[in-house]
């Protein structure tokens, strides 16, 4: 395992990371990008979080670069075994929210308290719309880009700055009113993304993810900004029929990356501060 290293002043990341840290050791709270394969995505929702928790606990926001769903699962167990204090709480963004209701199911010891921030539906059904309602809100030079990256990262030669370029379009999408200047520098691995999304859709498709969901002992708790394009329904009633310590809240005026949005930011971070807040 690479040693965790600190960023440095200007927040900018190195690709050999594990993940970048939030304060100091011991870690108290993991938070996990989206993606697949954009790590570095939530660099500033990790740097809210330490904010929030002020001096309580350091924050690890891990980069998951492994090439298979496993893989990665068993590199935040590791993770959360050598550097953490216990179960830690765990927020997790779109894919993250995702790989972190799966590691809380296999893992529960690992896990007190889950967090999913806009993340993605946990139902086929909920998925068939996303795509058009994000073109439906780009111009039609925007839209025609769009389509052209999506068919090419289908394909063979596709390159990292195809799945970059296409990221920054789909966040423009799904975005109310987003603070200017507040993306966070990203690492888009098409590798990555290619290897390990049609892992979590299979287990969606088959109905196992939900299955795990079963599985979760600790509270959960859905926050989604309703004008994401994910829609908040595709998370919240298949999780309020599956998770036993199940909440799910809505924010208006709010897309897919809340600790971004002028019109939710506070509302959200008042939110986590709540959540986080020690027992």
């Amino acid at each position: 395992m690479t040693p965790i290293e600190t960023n440095d002043s200007k927040g900018s990341m190195s690709i050999e990371q594990t993940c970048r840290e939030h304060g100091a050791p011991p870690f108290s709270t993991l938070v996990l990008h989206g993606g697949p394969g954009a790590a570095g995505s939530a660099h500033g929702l990790a740097r809210d979080v330490h904010q929030l928790l002020d001096g309580s606990g350091g924050v690890l926001e891990p980069y998951s670069r492994a090439l298979s769903l496993d893989e990665q699962l068993s590199g935040l167990s590791l993770l959360i075994k050598e550097h953490c204090r216990g179960p830690v709480p765990l927020v997790g963004h779109s894919f993250g929210a995702m790989l972190g209701l799966v590691l809380t199911a296999r893992e529960p010891q690992r896990v007190s308290r889950l967090i999913l921030v806009g993340s993605g539906v946990f139902e086929d059904r909920y998925a068939e719309l996303i795509m058009q309602t994000r073109l439906s809100r780009l111009s039609p030079s925007e839209q025609e880009e769009a389509r052209l990256l999506l068919k090419r990262i289908a394909e063979a030669g596709a390159t990292d700055l195809d799945l970059s370029r296409f990221g920054c379009l789909m966040s423009l999408a799904d975005g109310f009113d987003l603070i200017e200047g507040t993306d966070s520098p990203t690492h888009c691995d098409l590798a990555v993304f290619q290897a390990v999304w049609p892992e979590m859709a299979a287990l969606r498709t088959s109905g196992k993810l939900l299955g795990l969901a079963s599985q979760v002992q600790c509270p959960v708790l859905a926050v989604h900004g309703l004008y994401d394009s994910h829609p908040i329904k595709g998370v919240c009633e298949p999780l309020s029929r599956t998770v036993k310590d199940f909440r799910c809240t809505g924010l208006e005026k709010c897309g897919h990356e809340p600790w971004r949005e002028r019109m939710a930011r506070d509302r959200f971070l008042a939110i986590l501060r709540q959540e986080l807040a020690p027992a």
